[in-house]
């Protein structure tokens, strides 16, 4: 949490010139909102890991929220990597159509899955509640389709990215998989794993943007960015 409060008022003055000062309130920039605010939802996580007095039915429902900002937060920022692989291939027309139905399908199988499996799960009482609040019993083993989306994705923009580069040589021009990991570990990794997707994401837009706000300037034989 430190972590987080101190990436957001590192990237603050960032954010106010070049996301709070633009008046339109474009795709990128509904992305960015929810990827950069809705990790402060991971409280929730905090709540359910460290509350000694918490009920099998808090845990539901805390495991329940968390899994779903989780997830929405991450595939957002996913789909701020996908808009701008789109815009690097020239906004090409095909990748119009082709990218968003993708994605939608591997967001959506995602996000059905994961709630399924949280569904699955079942508490009983803690052997050690000073460090394990929620003590998951039962779980379903089904987790293929939730552990394969994301790479996909992933895959399948490294691919597009690299095929754009070999492209522009020829005319001169973060997966962390958790797969058999104990409950409660991946449970407290998750919430470091999140914070930094979100970081990254957002910080690829703010610099974009202040990039793109920069004007090169001719200084003697030099070329200057300012």
């Amino acid at each position: 949490m430190t972590l987080m409060v101190y990436d957001h008022l590192h990237t603050l003055p960032m954010e106010i010139r070049y996301m709070w000062l633009s008046r339109r309130l474009t795709t990128v920039n509904v992305l960015y909102y929810i990827t950069k605010y809705g990790i402060f939802f991971s409280v929730v996580e905090l709540y359910r890991l460290f509350n000694r007095f918490i009920t099998v039915q808090e845990c539901h429902y805390t495991i329940y929220l968390y899994a779903t900002f989780s997830v929405s937060i991450i595939w957002a920022g996913e789909a701020v990597l996908g808009i701008r692989i789109w815009a690097i291939w020239g906004k090409n027309r095909y990748l119009t159509i082709a990218l968003p139905i993708i994605f939608c399908a591997l967001f959506i199988t995602n996000f059905v899955f994961t709630l399924n499996y949280i569904g699955s799960l079942e508490y009983g009482p803690s052997p050690a509640p000073q460090f394990i609040s929620c003590f998951v019993t039962k779980a379903n083993e089904n987790v293929f389709a939730i552990l394969v989306c994301m790479p996909a994705w992933v895959a399948l923009m490294l691919v597009l990215l690299t095929t754009s580069a070999y492209l522009a040589f020829l005319h001169g021009g973060n997966l962390v998989l958790f797969s058999r990991v104990p409950l409660e570990t991946a449970s407290v990794l998750s919430i470091p794993v999140n914070f930094l997707h979100v970081a990254l994401a957002s910080r690829v837009i703010l610099h974009i943007r202040k990039q793109a706000d920069m004007s090169l300037v001719q200084d003697g034989d030099e070329e200057i960015w300012t």
